[in-house]
């Protein structure tokens, strides 16, 4: 779905909902360290904390390093073509279904049954985690493209979202997006029980998955 608002600072990337970890862990990349988000994010969709290697540091001369000097391997070549796509598609209101299916192939490569479905009264893709013979999660992902700077909360019909997720006998909402509003957005979010993810957290995921897969049973509450 594309958005014609005016632009908005945004703030935190993620809004985390339910979640009840303690404070995110970090990925320490020598000197600099940073807040890795995508934890947080994780945590949300899944209902579950997340594997340790999350918090495991890296540094110039860690094995780590040593394999990423090496020639990349297909997972990470195919993980950078799908980040570089969807940082591209997400930043184009003029073909917001480019975005949504490109979302569905990322998900797709995190290991989800992953349809773009997209039209009138269907949410934009819909994720299956086949968690055994009698158990799966389902989540609802609605893709929002953008020219400003961020998303706004106008750009979102919540009503529609729970229609969506009720159509879709789904257990989980997800809204993508290069970058969303801060303040009274987030917080709508959080009472909707919706996560914001942006495009920068899945990239992150991505890349992650490339290097170390997560099985689905993560995505178990």
């Amino acid at each position: 779905s594309a958005d014609t608002l005016a632009s908005a600072r945004p703030a935190a990337t993620v809004a985390s909902h339910g979640c009840d970890s303690a404070s995110p862990p970090t990925l320490t990349a020598c000197a600099a360290a940073r807040d890795v988000e995508p934890v947080a994010a994780w945590t949300s969709l899944c209902g579950v904390r997340c594997p340790s290697f999350w918090a495991r540091p890296s540094c110039p001369n860690s094995g780590a390093d040593r394999r990423a000097s090496s020639p990349a391997s297909t997972a990470e070549t195919a993980a950078r073509a799908l980040v570089a796509r969807l940082r591209e598609s997400s930043r184009r209101n003029e073909t917001p279904v480019e975005f949504e299916k490109v979302a569905a192939e990322a998900f797709g490569f995190l290991g989800f049954h992953s349809e773009w479905l997209g039209g009138s009264g269907r949410t934009d893709v819909l994720l299956t985690a086949d968690l055994g013979p009698d158990e799966a999660c389902r989540v609802i992902v609605d893709c929002k493209t953008t020219g400003r700077e961020a998303v706004t909360e106008a750009a979102v019909n919540w009503l529609t979202l729970r229609d969506h997720l009720r159509i879709h006998r789904a257990q989980r909402v997800v809204l993508l997006a290069a970058a969303f509003e801060g303040g009274r957005f987030l917080e709508r979010a959080r009472r909707e029980s919706v996560l914001l993810l942006d495009v920068d957290t899945l990239a992150l995921l991505l890349q992650q998955h490339a290097r170390q897969p997560l099985g689905l049973d993560c995505y178990q509450r």
